[in-house]
């Protein structure tokens, strides 16, 4: 099983090649954006997550928050409006905790919904990443 195909079956997607290959193309043209210039983290597999102000880092399938970046780190970048119209989508309170939309993130079957989030976190979203440096940290992060 190839690393995208095993990310989101453990995330609990259960969908099509078809529909997973759009999912996969939409994510492909988000990481196709211009890259941050942070420095990224040489040692570490750490995945830093920044919302506006608030820091977290990914860890064992959740978020722990940070007060401050490290110095080199692989970071992610969302803003706090995509976040909140992302737990807008998926009826619940703008007040829910990044976890505990990870694990309904993760129960999502609707494919709309799911593509919908994707154009949400787009309009913001920047990484120091490559596609495949993304791929292999979540995969080793979510195994």
């Amino acid at each position: 099983m190839n690393d995208i195909t095993l990310i989101f079956s453990k995330l609990g997607f259960l969908l099509s090649p078809l529909n997973l290959l759009k999912i996969f193309r939409q994510f492909e043209k988000i990481m196709k954006k211009p890259k941050l210039d942070y420095p990224k983290s040489k040692k570490s597999e750490d995945l830093f997550l920044e919302m506006d102000e608030d820091i977290f880092k990914f860890d064992k399938n959740k978020f722990t928050k940070f007060t401050a970046l490290p110095r080199e780190a692989n970071l992610v970048i969302i803003s706090k409006t995509a976040y909140l119209n992302c737990l807008k989508l998926v009826g619940t309170s703008t007040d829910t905790e990044i976890n505990q939309f990870l694990k309904i993130f993760g129960k999502e079957k609707d494919l709309k919904k799911l593509s919908r989030m994707l154009e949400e976190i787009s309009g913001s979203f920047s990484t120091n990443l490559s596609m495949k440096e993304l791929r292999v940290i979540l995969r080793k992060q979510i195994i």
